[in-house]
């Protein structure tokens, strides 16, 4: 049994979504947004929807003021997506740029 536990814990990280790759194909219907670090963008979700992205470290959902926004956290990009009752709701790429590369 423990090493069934340990092969598992082994093996999970190797599944795990990286960043998006330049040359990966991007969802149809993908929406393109560009924040700088710290900003928000309201997203359209349906009530008990979820908003995931697949780096957190680039940006995340949240909830503002009752409504749900993507927050851009550090420079970079990552695929977040909205799901309400595991069906796909919108897909967005959330490319993020530094405080320092604003005008």
């Amino acid at each position: 049994m423990r090493t069934l536990l340990l092969a598992a814990a082994l093996l999970v990280p190797l599944f795990r979504p990286g960043p998006v790759r330049a040359d990966a194909p991007l969802p149809e219907g993908t929406v393109q947004l560009r924040l700088y670090e710290g900003e928000s963008k309201q997203v359209q979700a349906p009530n008990g929807a979820q908003v995931v992205c697949d780096d957190p470290g680039v940006a995340h959902g949240d909830i503002v003021d009752e409504r749900f926004v993507i927050v851009a956290v550090h420079a970079g990009q990552t695929l977040c997506g909205v799901r309400s009752n595991g069906v796909p709701r919108g897909v967005y790429l959330v490319v993020v740029e530094s405080r320092g590369a604003k005008p």
